[in-house]
């Protein structure tokens, strides 16, 4: 527990700090962010923006050398010599010494409660062997020859692996996913003390709704309650869309009560809508799941701006993603693997049967549940194949049509009271449109292409966020509220707060904790058999590679060392024998 910790104050304090210096420096003006947003706000996007930074620079490290705990430690150093100078957490918060301290003790609590065993099967599947390959030997050429996932490029792996040397075997793999669990309770703490300052409740209301909808499905719903507890971007991604809906909020809740472009500023203005956008690349690098964010924030971000616009945002577009385009181009030869389009035939490509394989496993849903009968619609007969499937996917459909109503009532009262000569002047002021587009182009996605409830929820939750948002808005004057609401708050309520959250921590440690040091192992204890195949000694589960609902605990990875695969066919060689298999792997 104590390692989560000392990771989680050290890697939040080199993320503000490296956050804090890439907002200030690329502003282009000398009306900086902080007059849009500031204290708590600014602080929980300096930390995203830092996080996602320091994921897509190790990923661009690990092209060229392995991400040893070293390489995090000296990538620290440098991040701090650059910027502490600059950077005053107590004032980039706003906080005051008791608040610190009360998020200290939720942040011992937040250790306690992931303070558990990792038994998500993705893990042990092929997240630790990656996060082991990219801490050994940096990006491989041709990983997916040896197992269709090892292909998969991915940011948060890269972030995740100085934390976890092979002397711990993967026990640390919740530290990332625990510090973003950590953003998500700051962005509800930030949403209160707005609705108690009076201040952009839209913004407000829908922080506080989307932190109370999505905290106890990552807290007591599996699977999100499990990928907690894993190295696994899925929990990354689905935090960033309603970070990125909020930030969308608070830029249009600013400009709507102002009247006047954000900061003043054209070249300002188009940098602070340009925010979400960066978000939303960053989502990507962590999984590609997240491309339907950026059509939408791409456009937020030129909306009625000049050219140059559109320059700037197609740059940021090539530079965050580069890295994982690279990195997918060594380990696949495809750009955007698992998808096999734009693949380009290298020595260590995989044959066009496999990528096929790798597409219809992954995103080729409609193939999942056999032969539809003669005459019948393959997609229409998937499609009820998989309502029937579980109770989840029911709740999934129930909450996709929802989302969808929500939708359709909030695009029909923006269309009428704007009419369509009106309408793109709301949409410079008005941010539900855009999250409601966010909203339906991800279900959307979702559902064409891999319909688990794990990738649909964040999208569901959004959409009815910003519902209750707007129906707290219409039914409670929050301005109404300030002066009563400031008036019971700390320091009345500190001492209270603070005794609940020791005794939170308290139950935490009781019910859930074995170790105070590190957390405990992976509780499983798979059957490896040692294979070899040209020279490439590897270890491979002994129930093979099948699917998980036909061998209940079957054998995976899980703390298997490198290489682990299942099968490794006869044409697959050592690309530098000499090398061995940090050399990487070619095709013959």
């Amino acid at each position: 527990m104590l390692y989560l910790i000392v990771g989680w104050l050290s890697l939040g304090w080199v993320a503000a700090v490296i956050g804090d210096v890439l907002l200030e420096s690329l502003e282009s003006s000398r009306q900086p962010m902080r007059s849009d947003l500031s204290g708590g706000d600014r602080l929980l996007v300096v930390l995203w923006v830092g996080i996602g930074a320091i994921s897509l620079i190790l990923l661009a490290l690990s092209l060229v050398m392995p991400l040893k705990p070293i390489v995090g430690f000296l990538l620290g150093l440098v991040g701090l010599a650059i910027g502490t100078w600059r950077t005053d957490l107590k004032t980039l918060s706003g906080w005051s010494s008791r608040q610190m301290v009360g998020w200290l003790v939720t942040i011992v609590g937040a250790a306690a409660w992931c303070n558990r065993p990792v038994t998500w099967h993705d893990t042990g599947y092929y997240h630790y062997s990656l996060v082991q390959w990219l801490g050994q030997y940096g990006t491989v050429p041709g990983l997916a020859l040896l197992f269709n996932n090892l292909g998969f490029t991915s940011a948060w792996f890269a972030l995740t692996a100085p934390f976890n040397p092979d002397v711990l075997a993967g026990r640390p793999l919740s530290l990332a996913n625990g510090f973003v669990f950590l953003l998500l309770l700051g962005q509800g703490a930030a949403g209160i003390k707005g609705l108690i300052s009076g201040r952009r409740w839209v913004a407000d209301a829908f922080s506080v709704c989307w932190t109370a909808l999505m905290l106890p499905l990552v807290l007591f719903l599996d699977p999100l309650s499990k990928i907690l507890r894993s190295a696994s971007p899925d929990l990354p991604v689905t935090l960033l869309v309603g970070v990125i809906a909020w930030v969308m909020l608070l830029l249009n809740d600013r400009q709507r009560d102002s009247g006047i472009p954000l900061s003043g500023s054209a070249s300002t203005q188009s940098f602070a809508r340009s925010l979400p956008l960066g978000l939303a690349l960053f989502a990507v690098t962590f999984k590609l799941i997240a491309l339907p964010l950026v059509p939408i924030t791409f456009l937020f971000a030129v909306w009625r701006q000049s050219w140059r616009a559109y320059g700037r945002a197609i740059g940021l577009v090539v530079l965050i993603l580069s890295p994982m385009v690279v990195g997918n181009l060594l380990t696949s030869g495809c750009p955007l693997y698992p998808g096999h389009v734009l693949c380009v035939a290298l020595p260590w490509s995989p044959a066009p049967a496999s990528l096929e394989s790798a597409a219809i496993i992954t995103h080729g849903w409609t193939s999942w549940y056999g032969t539809p009968p003669p005459g019948a619609n393959p997609w229409i007969w998937s499609l009820g194949q998989w309502f029937m499937s579980s109770s989840k996917e029911k709740i999934t459909a129930f909450g996709i049509l929802l989302g969808l109503a929500i939708a359709l009532g909030l695009g029909v009262k923006f269309l009428i009271k704007s009419g369509l000569r009106g309408l793109a002047d709301r949409l410079d002021r008005q941010g539900e449109p855009w999250i409601c587009g966010m909203g339906l182009l991800g279900l959307a996605f979702v559902m064409a292409n891999s319909p688990f409830f794990r990738f649909s929820a964040p999208y569901i939750v959004v959409l009815m966020a910003i519902g209750l948002a707007r129906l707290l808005a219409r039914l409670m004057p929050w301005y109404r509220l300030k002066s009563s609401l400031s008036s019971t708050t700390s320091p009345k309520l500190s001492k209270p707060a603070i005794g609940l959250s020791l005794a939170l921590v308290a139950l935490c440690l009781g019910l859930e904790s074995r170790s105070l040091l590190i957390p405990p192992p992976m509780q499983f204890s798979a059957l490896w058999m040692q294979k070899e195949t040209n020279g490439i000694v590897y270890r491979s589960p002994q129930s093979g590679d099948v699917p998980q609902d036909k061998v209940p605990n079957k054998d995976m990875c899980w703390t298997a060392q490198i290489p682990c695969a299942y099968d490794i066919t006869s044409d697959i060689h050592l690309r530098d024998a000499d090398r061995g298999i940090a050399g990487g792997f070619v095709r013959r």
